[in-house]
Formats: structure tokens, C-alpha cells, sequence
């Protein structure tokens, strides 16, 4: 533990790794969608999915849910920060919804099984745009001053 409490995992290096885990079960999430059987969505993803929203969780409390919180309850520092990474959620979302419409549109005539996939792939649309700024902060954002910590 540091000074006032806040555990050493807080630190950026700890945010990365669970960034980067959440980033794998992405992956694997996308690459389950798009090479996955033509049963639908099964267990296995579904288990994928819950897995890949741990780590999201863990990087709201290790970031204390800075670009989740309202501006009220923030500082001049953080509000900034959250106006920056919820920006990037936004255009991650607009892609990604981007990405999932052509998909459906260019598959679904030749491919039966693309709507199940389609949804899939919303799923993750969405639950990307919802973890992006949290996991770019968690990724990006320096360790605290130990100094602040103590003036707090």
C-alpha cells in the first residue's frame, strides 16, 4: 500500500497488463464471431464475453472510473482527461458500428449464418465504445504523484 491507502497495483504498469488481457479477449471475441461455427452464438462466447468485461471493471476502480464519473464530481485535471478518452470512445463506437454494418451488408446475401455472426460483432461493437476510454486511460495515464496523494 502506498500513502493514503491507494494499493501499489494502481500504478500504470498493473493497468497495462489488465489492458492488455482485455485486449486479447477482444481479440479472441472478434476472431470467434468471425470464424466460429454456423450453430450461433454458443456458451464458449458467451463465457468470452463475461471474461472480457472483468478487466474493464478492474480498470474502472483502478482508474477510479475517471472517464465514467459526471464532470461535477471531478477536478479540473480529470475532466479534461475524461472529455479526451470519451472522445475516443466515441470515434472507437463510430468505426466499430461502421464495421459491423458493412459487414452484415456485404455478408448476409451470401452467407446465412452472418446474422448471427452480425450480432456478435454488434455485441462487441457496443461493448467496445462502452470499456474504450477506461482502457485507454488505464493504458495511458501516468502514476499519481505521491505529493498529490499527500495534499489530498
Amino acid at each position: 500500500m502506498t500513502k493514503r491507502g491507494r494499493p501499489s497495483w494502481h500504478g500504470r504498469s498493473s493497468r497495462r497488463v489488465v489492458a492488455a488481457l482485455w485486449a486479447v479477449c477482444l481479440v479472441g471475441l472478434v476472431l470467434w464471431a468471425l470464424l466460429g461455427g454456423p450453430a450461433g452464438i454458443d456458451a464458449g462466447w458467451w463465457v468470452l464475453y463475461a471474461v472480457w468485461l472483468l478487466p474493464f471493471v478492474v480498470l474502472r476502480s483502478m482508474t477510479r472510473g475517471v472517464a465514467e464519473r459526471p464532470v461535477a464530481r471531478l477536478d479540473e485535471r480529470e475532466a479534461k482527461l475524461r472529455g479526451r478518452y470519451l472522445a475516443i470512445g466515441y470515434y472507437t463506437a463510430l468505426c466499430a458500428g461502421f464495421a459491423v454494418a458493412v459487414y452484415l451488408v456485404a455478408l448476409s446475401h451470401a452467407d446465412p449464418t452472418a446474422l448471427a455472426r452480425g450480432a456478435q460483432l454488434l455485441l462487441v461493437a457496443m461493448g467496445m465504445a462502452a470499456a474504450v476510454p477506461t482502457v485507454a486511460l488505464g493504458w495511458t495515464a501516468p502514476d499519481d504523484d505521491p505529493e498529490d496523494l499527500e495534499t489530498a
